[in-house]
């Protein structure tokens, strides 16, 4: 398997975190697992699967399907590391389990996709050149 570029999730899990420390913030609170786990279902696919990202540029697929996987995808990974996850994320937990469900959301797109007709510009086959 391709390994995956560090820049692409670097940016990922900038955003994510920036994303669900502000609805952290904003509920005052640190959110439950059950909390934290459905925000990252909902921020994590609209950022790997953005038109300018990796997934979007080079597979054939849609905006829709790709979050559809997106979704299926940290559900999946979710579940899998669910029992070692906190019960309430304070900010360092979000940091780490956003890392950890970000590569695993990431390995199971790609997994999933390669089936979907990879498209092989040169971008997509050089890792640095990822966004």
């Amino acid at each position: 398997m391709v390994r995956k570029s560090s820049v692409v999730l670097t940016l990922m899990l900038v955003s994510v975190s920036i994303l669900l420390s502000a609805a952290a913030a904003a509920a005052d609170s640190a959110p439950s697992k059950e909390s934290w786990i459905g925000q990252m279902s909902a921020v994590l696919p609209g950022v790997m699967c953005a038109p300018n990202q990796y997934f979007r540029k080079c597979f054939n697929i849609d905006q829709n399907s790709c979050n559809d996987e997106a979704v299926r995808a940290v559900k999946s990974c979710a579940a899998r590391y669910a029992p070692e996850m906190p019960a309430v994320f304070l900010p360092k937990d979000g940091e780490n389990w956003g890392r950890i469900i970000s590569e695993c959301v990431y390995e199971a797109l790609e997994s999933n996709l390669q089936t979907n007709n990879k498209i092989t510009s040169g971008d997509c086959k050089d890792l640095s050149k990822r966004q």
